[in-house]
């Protein structure tokens, strides 16, 4: 268990706060004249310390600071003034949204539980378990923007000791009221372990309802983005064979369509696809543009603050700002087709996976680059309607008129904001123009033994997927040798 604990602390630094109910179950156990309970005391803690410690000299071998928030300025978006704002708001999106019904009951739990003298020691362990890191994220400068599971997400590791103090003031209630039944009438006219179950069932039908309520909503976005995210992934490994786990040929080189930071299916593409992934827009000027989240936004809780939280190395935004600005746009092409041609030349194949709107400008810098795209498969969102695919075809002008054509339609797309939206536009949407919804699909999809209608709700585009891919093949150009005559 304190292995367990500890190794929180990789996943979240916040989670090392979970020491300290540990710590407290420890020394309950602990009797001061026998040197076995010190003994069994010690076990959970110095197991807690291995995963702790080693993650503290990996990060100074290899980032040369003891945590990741050194570098990235994390801990400044911790503060009182944050507190002050966000307090009320955390308290109300536990409540609705996090453990309704639940939070009132745990809290009230938790303070008659440490005031009780039979109860107090496993009541300061969960009131240590649950207020140190609840607290912590009420002073986060992070999350007044992202209502609901995106800011939640930080106090699920703290939800179970609520539940278990809620639970427990259930149970003491109805016994306590059982028992005072009793002794007024002299017998008691329900069963004391009969009411505790009627109690803890009515108890559960009332949370698993509103969360139903709450939810049903979101729920068919999410079968609609993971099923999408899923069934991509499928269709992925069927037109690109190599990339598959099981695959005998090397890894191959896969450009990815750059949607987004949060891009569900990307993320997923890299998880179930071997291979070296780098983005479609990665050997441009836009492959250094990351946005808002990445270093270039608000100063965090001190508006004057020159090193914000970011979530990137500073020294590595300076680095990779450094590298992109010393390149021209014949450095980026040169470095594209080495990097290309080392894949090809190693026998690995190098592939794009692409949204068909992306495909003309990648495929005439390529062209350029002295390579060519060939379909290999493409893949449709059943929830979408169907649009005419972009034929990949051979270029039809010199290089320098493909380039100009790019730059051109860069230059138009860069105009009109509804085709590039920037990194927030992606992330959020157009906040000025709601985004339509989808159409209904025109008949149901069947795939992997299921009849699936998917609905026709539009997420955020933080979390949603292509509606068409096309995956590419990328070969070099053949050349043609006149012989003399």
């Amino acid at each position: 268990a304190g292995f367990c604990i500890g190794f929180t602390v990789s996943t979240r630094y916040s989670d090392g706060l979970l020491l300290a109910p540990l710590g407290i179950a420890a020394l309950t156990t602990l009797r001061f004249r026998s040197r076995r309970s010190w003994y069994a005391a010690a076990v959970p803690v110095l197991a807690w310390c291995v995963p702790f410690f080693a993650l503290l000299i990996f990060n100074r071998l290899t980032m040369g600071h003891w945590t990741g928030y050194d570098t990235t300025n994390e801990s400044t978006g911790f503060s009182a003034k944050d507190f002050g704002e966000k307090w009320q708001y955390t308290i109300h999106q536990l409540d609705i949204y996090g453990v309704f019904f639940i939070l009132p009951l745990g809290v009230l739990g938790l303070s008659l539980m440490v005031t009780n003298t039979r109860w107090w020691k496993p009541g300061l362990i969960l009131v240590l378990w649950f207020a140190p890191t609840t607290l912590l994220y009420m002073a986060y400068s992070w999350g007044l923007e992202t209502p609901g599971l995106m800011y939640l997400r930080f106090f699920v590791a703290v939800f179970p000791a609520a539940i278990a103090a809620a639970i427990w003031l259930v149970s003491m209630t109805v016994r306590g009221i059982a028992a005072a039944s009793a002794d007024a009438a002299g017998t008691s006219l329900i069963r004391p372990s009969l009411a505790l179950y009627c109690g803890a069932a009515v108890f559960t039908l009332l949370v698993a309802a509103e969360g139903v309520f709450v939810s049903h909503d979101e729920l068919p976005h999410l079968r609609a983005v993971n099923t999408g995210v899923r069934l991509s992934g499928q269709a992925l490994l069927e037109a690109i064979p190599a990339a598959r786990a099981d695959s005998k040929e090397p890894a191959p080189l896969m450009f990815g369509e750059d949607i987004g930071v949060f891009s569900r299916q990307l993320m997923h593409f890299q998880f179930v696809a071997r291979g070296e992934w780098f983005s479609a827009t990665a050997f441009t000027l836009r492959g250094n543009k990351l946005g808002l989240m990445f270093g270039n936004g608000p100063k965090g809780n001190d508006p004057g603050s020159s090193s914000p939280p970011v979530l990137i190395q500073k020294e590595r935004l300076t680095k990779n700002g450094k590298l992109y600005r010393e390149m021209t746009f014949a450095d980026f092409a040169k470095a594209e087709a080495e990097t290309i041609n080392a894949a090809l030349n190693a026998g690995r194949g190098a592939y794009a996976v692409l949204m068909p709107a992306s495909v003309p400008e990648f495929q005439s810098r390529l062209n350029a680059e002295g390579f060519e795209l060939t379909v290999v498969g493409t893949w449709h969102d059943p929830s979408t309607p169907v649009t005419p695919p972009i034929v990949v075809q051979k270029p039809t002008t010199t290089p320098a008129t493909a380039s100009a054509t790019t730059t051109a339609a860069t230059t138009a797309s860069q105009a009109n904001p509804s085709d590039n939206p920037g990194f927030l536009g992606r992330l959020f949407g157009d906040k000025n123009q709601p985004t339509p919804p989808r159409p209904a699909p025109s008949k149901p999809f069947v795939g992997n033994d299921e009849n699936l209608t998917l609905p026709t709700l539009h997420l955020p585009r933080m979390f949603d997927t292509a509606a068409d891919l096309q995956f590419l093949k990328i070969t070099a150009k053949r050349t043609t040798t006149t012989l003399p005559r």
